[in-house]
């Protein structure tokens, strides 16, 4: 038994991964992975849309925020209705106190 290692990391070996071919801090990938010796590194990017794609994506997204917003309003107007029938009834009982 080596000095320091349990059982458990006998099978990792002294350096904690397993095997030489290996990436230390990764050890599923190969060993150099990063420099892109097996293939490109980065994200895949796919192909740029064409300008007819761009202009009907951006108006799909256009409208679709334009609902949202058509939505906040009339949210905002049921509230403002609320307050003001909440502040006549406030009134009301302010004034059957007074009488």
């Amino acid at each position: 038994m080596p000095y320091g290692m349990s059982p458990l990391d006998w099978p990792l070996g002294p350096y904690g991964y397993w095997g030489w071919g290996r990436c230390r801090r990764f050890p599923w990938l190969p060993r150099w992975w990063w420099t892109g010796v097996y293939g490109p590194v980065g994200p895949y990017w796919p192909p740029a849309a064409s300008k007819e794609q761009e202009t009907a994506m951006l108006e799909e997204e256009a409208r679709l925020l334009e609902e949202g917003l058509a939505q906040i309003r009339r949210r905002l107007e049921e509230l403002k209705a609320a307050e003001a029938k909440k502040g006549e009834v406030r009134k009301v009982e302010l004034k059957k106190q007074v009488d």
